[in-house]
């Protein structure tokens, strides 16, 4: 736990350990007594206080006490009833006004296990609720982050001080160049305990040095954005009002410790980028997780090329979200997908004209996370996705290699002019059948949306991607394949020699209920737009008849 072997950075324990403990213990006989603050975390004043916490059965109060020894050590007393304390830990009941001292190194002078066992209720709280706001910023991609025990301590921090400022001075004192090892050390120690009985509950893998979430968890960390607000400013009136029923002291002290808050506010100094940005510590397991506003510089300086040189190429149709960049004089290329909200009014139009049929993923972190984890999802069962690069949640962009090779679209075009690269049908199939038998959905299966590069097919669109997909989804990667795949034809006379290669080879791995469920009616309606009507009803009896006989 935070500190427990670690003796002051300055001042003599033994004044605390002493005369200190003999005047706590005769007046609150207390159950738990800890040394906290400027004492144990090294950045201590010659005239600094010692600061206490003390905890007392049955209390039933939160107290300051300023007090001093016989040579004149400035004692700041903070006594809590031990009920209220844990249910500080629990709920926030003070609005973690005292359970936040524990957040930080602090030596247990008494009821050491008292004090774990609250301070790892606590932390526990802490990473349950960072998991929860990781998911609502990142989505699923928190499946494959990596995150450092500094991240929740630090990412809470900054937390508490946007809802009382003056903590900033102690955190970044304590966690300065000088102390940051030793006291990040101390306090993520505790992380690593409340990781663990994470791990217990099967919510994650706690390992040495951060915490990986399992699927398991996502379930847990979805919330109302209002409620959680609705607790965010909840906490702050309770922590100021806890403070201010606390602070029962005489004048003189109110104006030394005003006097001190600008003083020590003046000499704070540049807030350490791991406070001001705690996101900047996560990282992912593919590609390199971007939390600066210009990605292009950041990518820049991690891939080590001159970004001052930049061409871009649109890719695809007036709508798609694909960018090439070409840098250094063409000797560096990478695809920028930009799901920015201007691209939504595509999915909301496609969501209301096809609601029968598919729901769609709308808001751009939804999309984003498909494409991510479909992405990787769909490699580890061996379909090939161009390798990522980088992700910014925060321009709402992924970055990945391009692929040099042809559209789908040309190929299966020469094959409807001369029956040339049958062979690529089947290819989609077997695809399609490995992504359905593994549960898994691509979503947008027009033939733009792949590339053909020697003998393999890349899927290069995967921001309708679903895992556990339902059998509709399923049915709708097939039709809308096979449909766009047809209009693609001058006349009629290969659709039946498509279908045919299709269905055999789609059954040759797949299921066959899923070739059926791509012939019913309802899967023709998205298409009367894009497809000559009597072309159409042509296609529509050709696929009944291959797929259902």
């Amino acid at each position: 736990m935070s500190g427990i072997n670690d003796r002051p950075s300055s001042g003599p324990l033994e004044i605390v350990k002493g005369e200190v403990m003999d005047y706590v213990q005769t007046r609150f006989q207390p159950s738990a007594v800890a040394l906290y603050g400027s004492r144990v975390a090294g950045y201590a004043k010659a005239d600094s206080d010692y600061d206490i916490l003390v905890v007392i059965p049955e209390f039933k109060d939160v107290k300051y006490i300023y007090t001093s020894t016989g040579d004149d050590r400035m004692l700041s007393i903070l006594a809590v009833d031990e009920e209220q304390l844990v249910m500080d830990a629990k709920w926030a009941k003070l609005g973690e006004f005292v359970v936040g001292r524990l957040l930080n190194p602090y030596i247990p002078l008494k009821g050491k296990r008292i004090l774990e066992d609250i301070s790892g209720t606590y932390r526990k709280r802490v990473m349950l609720e960072e998991l929860r706001d990781l998911y609502e910023h990142y989505e699923r991609l928190i499946l494959y982050m990596n995150m450092p025990y500094e991240f929740f301590l630090f990412s809470k921090l900054k937390k508490r001080a946007t809802i009382y400022r003056p903590v900033l001075y102690s955190y970044v004192k304590t966690y300065n160049h000088e102390n940051y090892q030793l006291n990040v050390r101390r306090a993520s120690e505790g992380f690593r305990d409340a990781a663990k009985a994470l791990e217990a509950d099967h919510l994650g893998i706690a390992m040495e040095n951060g915490f990986t979430v399992q699927q398991d968890v996502l379930h847990m960390l979805r919330s109302s954005q209002f409620k959680k607000n609705i607790k965010f400013i909840e906490r702050a009136i309770r922590q100021y009002v806890t403070h201010g029923l606390s602070g029962s002291v005489g004048l003189d002290i109110i104006i030394k410790e005003t006097v001190s808050k600008i003083r020590r506010a003046s000499d704070m100094g540049v807030l350490p980028e791991y406070l001001e940005n705690p996101y900047s510590l996560l990282t992912l397991k593919v590609g390199y997780l971007i939390n600066r506003d210009d990605w292009l510089s950041a990518l820049a300086n991690h891939e080590g090329f001159n970004d001052r040189e930049v061409t871009k190429k649109q890719l695809g149709r007036f709508y798609s979200t694909a960018t090439l960049y070409i840098l250094d004089r063409g000797q560096k290329k990478f695809i920028v997908k930009d799901f920015g909200d201007t691209l939504q009014i595509k999915w909301y139009i496609l969501g209301a004209l096809n609601r029968s049929v598919k729901t769609f993923s709308i808001s751009p972190i939804s999309r984003l996370s498909n494409e991510y984890v479909g992405s990787l999802r769909l490699k580890d069962i061996g379909i090939m996705t161009p390798n990522i690069l980088a992700v910014s949640v925060r321009s709402k962009i992924l970055v990945r290699e391009s692929i040099d090779g042809e559209l789908l679209t040309d190929t299966i075009m020469r094959y409807m002019a001369s029956g040339e690269g049958g062979e690529v049908i089947g290819n989609v199939a077997r695809i399609f059948a490995t992504c359905h038998n593994a549960s898994m959905s691509i979503g947008d299966t027009k033939p733009e949306n792949m590339i053909k590069k020697d003998r393999e097919i890349y899927l290069i669109d995967l921001e309708q991607f679903k895992d556990d997909a339902p059998m509709s989804d399923k049915c709708w990667d097939v039709a809308e394949f096979v449909y766009f795949s047809l209009a693609l034809a001058k006349d009629r006379k290969r659709t039946s020699e498509f279908l045919d290669i299709f269905s055999n080879l789609y059954l040759e791995y797949g299921d066959t209920e899923i070739l059926k469920g791509a012939a019913n009616s309802k899967f023709v309606l998205p298409f009367r737009t894009v497809i000559n009507p009597n072309n159409l009803s042509y296609f529509q009896k050709e696929v009944s008849s291959h797929f259902i006989g």
